[in-house]
């Protein structure tokens, strides 16, 4: 098992008598961090230089768990960046090394938004992160998502769910909306996406009507 040559040079970081487990195997290897990434996959017979040396002592390693879909919630008692610091590491502890945290967007000029955000992410978090934009109300600014997707956020949710109560006096999204967003979203590159919150308010609605009836 190796993913060097003979030669991998110096290291950053070497974590040696590692269980490595993936998708399809399981075996005891060597590995060699440079610059953040591996660089080397090697046996325990083939020693590894690095100036943090970390023993596993036979310690599953595998690889991290990317979680797509995280929610928080500010509060006016706990903010965005209190969050960030505190989730992440909680995730961080689980084996999460990736977030992509649904984020509420109202109006806000979208470059300073994402700045703003990023700066969050990127002196708080404990692990990589991305945005999902999250729009719960009409009208969506189908030209913005070409500014979306030139500021690194190509990723948007729709909730349809908002009707009736639920709306709490907000002009809810319907199934054109969604149909008009795909239809723009389709002409950008991967990884641009669109998710829909699928809940069905009419149902909802009935659903709520039958529970207060009995």
């Amino acid at each position: 098992v190796s993913m060097v040559g003979a030669n991998p040079g110096r290291m950053q970081c070497v974590v040696k008598n590692a269980r490595v487990v993936t998708s399809t195997q399981e075996y005891m290897a060597n590995i060699g961090i440079r610059d953040g990434r591996f660089a080397a996959i090697v046996d325990v017979s083939t020693p590894l230089e690095g100036e943090t040396l970390i023993d596993a002592e036979g310690r599953p390693v595998l690889p991290g768990i990317v979680d797509p879909h995280v929610h928080y919630s500010p509060k006016p008692t706990v903010s965005f960046r209190d969050l960030v610091l505190s989730e992440t590491r909680a995730g961080a502890a689980g084996g999460v090394t990736t977030q992509g945290i649904f984020m509420h967007y109202r109006d806000d000029p979208i470059p300073q938004w994402v700045a703003a955000n990023a700066e969050v992410i990127n002196t708080c978090s404990m692990v990589d992160a991305g945005f999902h934009v999250l729009f719960t109300t009409t009208p969506i600014d189908i030209e913005s998502l070409a500014t979306w997707v030139a500021h690194g956020v190509p990723s948007w949710k729709l909730s349809i769910g908002y009707k009736g109560p639920q709306a709490a006096g907000r002009s809810p999204i319907n199934d054109g909306d969604v149909w008009e967003v795909m239809a723009a979203a389709s002409k950008f590159p991967y990884p641009a996406m669109v998710m829909v919150h699928a809940e069905n308010p009419d149902i909802m609605l009935k659903g709520r009507a039958l529970v207060e009836r009995t």
